[in-house]
């Protein structure tokens, strides 16, 4: 189907997962509301419908409505770090990483990562520590974020084990042991 530039999908996603309870509970039994379930143990049902979305309509011309129920259950069965204690210190902190990144930048430091069969590997132009450290941050989840330890190998990338990552949205931090630079990558 062609899209259109005046089309909208509207997906409403408002479900608690009650009635489907016997197949959206989690390993401890708590219901799931059914748009955030995967029936066949890949993508959700949310994901699977904005996908079908997107052959009607573009992405900024797609809205997800979620009930108040749900927002409910996201903010007290997640803990997804949405909200800072402190916004002033935040604030503060953004300045001295922008300027790691410009260090990164105006030190011609480029990094190439990729990840397969559980190795994170990453090749490295501009400098060369002894080891790397990379962190997994998830978009909305702080609590499945990671934190890498990665070792130089004999042909001179880094390397670490990195298991299966939960679905989501991932950036990348790439960091020095002595925290003058960084490199953020969005994804993999």
């Amino acid at each position: 189907m062609q899209k259109s530039s005046n089309c909208w999908a509207l997906i409403l996603a408002a479900g608690s997962g009650t009635r489907l309870s016997g197949l959206t509970s989690d390993g401890a039994g708590t219901s799931v509301p059914k748009q955030f379930c995967s029936l066949a143990g890949g993508a959700s049902l949310l994901e699977e419908t904005l996908v079908r979305a997107a052959a009607i309509a573009a992405p900024a011309q797609t809205a997800v409505i979620v009930a108040g129920a749900v927002t409910a259950w996201m903010a007290f069965a997640t803990a997804d770090g949405l909200v800072a204690d402190d916004y002033y210190k935040r604030g503060l902190a953004i300045n001295a990483v922008l300027k790691r990144e410009q260090a990164a930048e105006r030190l011609g430091i480029v990094a190439r990562i990729e990840r397969a069969d559980g190795i994170v590997r990453v090749s490295l132009q501009g400098a060369a520590p002894e080891f790397l450290f990379l962190q997994f941050v998830h978009a909305t989840r702080a609590g499945l974020d990671r934190r890498l330890r990665l070792t130089r190998t004999r042909e001179g990338n880094y390397e670490a084990s990195v298991g299966p990552l939960p679905p989501g949205h991932w950036r990348l931090i790439l960091e020095d042991p002595r925290a003058q630079w960084r490199i953020v990558k969005d994804r993999l």
